[in-house]
């Protein structure tokens, strides 16, 4: 399905394609708005704190409360305290959050982003987050419609972490 073309606030001279392919109002250089490509889900954006910069290929991601996808993103727009309740109310916020937002991006593919996740694990717990609990409560969450087998990989990546341990 086409994204939507948001007319509101701009003239169609002033619509442009960002570099995702949604279609946005787009000024100074910024995607005002954005549509998760997987549900049509509006899309929040957050900073890519520091520690957690060498996870993420941009200085912010864009993420979708509904089905849990990542984005990387470049806008200005975003913010650097987020508050990821629309998620569930028990996710985690500020770094901790957009850190397990960067792990769950990650696990679409186990094998080529081993070392990041097994890093983003233990950067996670070493800031003191039940990861194992967070993704068991996403996984009961009716609300949330992952789009991969969150459960199949949350018991993937414990199998992963107990390899690391031996």
């Amino acid at each position: 399905m086409k994204p939507k073309l948001n007319r509101q606030s701009a003239s169609p001279a002033t619509n442009a394609s960002c570099v995702r392919g949604c279609f946005a109002v787009v000024s100074r250089r910024q995607c005002m708005t954005r549509e998760c490509a997987t549900c049509e889900t509006e899309c929040e954006t957050v900073l890519v704190p520091a520690e957690l910069s060498e996870y993420a290929s941009a200085q912010a991601i864009s993420y979708c409360s509904q089905c849990l996808a990542v984005e990387p993103t470049d806008t200005v727009t975003a913010t650097d305290s987020p508050s990821m309740t629309a998620i569930h109310p028990r996710f985690p916020s500020g770094p901790n959050g957009v850190g397990l937002l960067l792990l769950v991006e990650k696990l679409d593919s186990l094998a080529l982003n081993r070392q990041a996740i097994e890093s983003l694990c233990s950067y996670l717990e070493s800031n003191g987050l039940d990861l194992f609990l967070v993704l068991e409560r996403l996984c009961e969450s009716p609300e949330i419609e992952p789009q991969i087998d969150l459960s199949r990989r949350r018991t993937q990546l414990e199998q992963l972490l107990s390899q690391g341990e031996q």
